[in-house]
């Protein structure tokens, strides 16, 4: 079962990776819906793997 969550844990640190240089090269665009939905999924991201690390099963 450790094995699933470090893996589910790669996945997600590696789409954080790519979601923030997705946000870099759109920087010229303020505010718009895109931007903050790719911010809310990269908070998302950073909140299960904070929740898989402390309550691994």
């Amino acid at each position: 079962m450790m094995r699933k969550a470090q893996e589910r844990i790669n996945i997600l640190e590696n789409s954080i990776l790519v979601l923030e240089a997705i946000l870099k090269n759109l920087d010229h665009l303020n505010q718009s819906f895109p931007l903050n939905h790719i911010q809310n999924r990269i908070n998302a991201y950073k909140r299960e793997i904070k929740i898989r690390k402390d309550f691994p099963s």
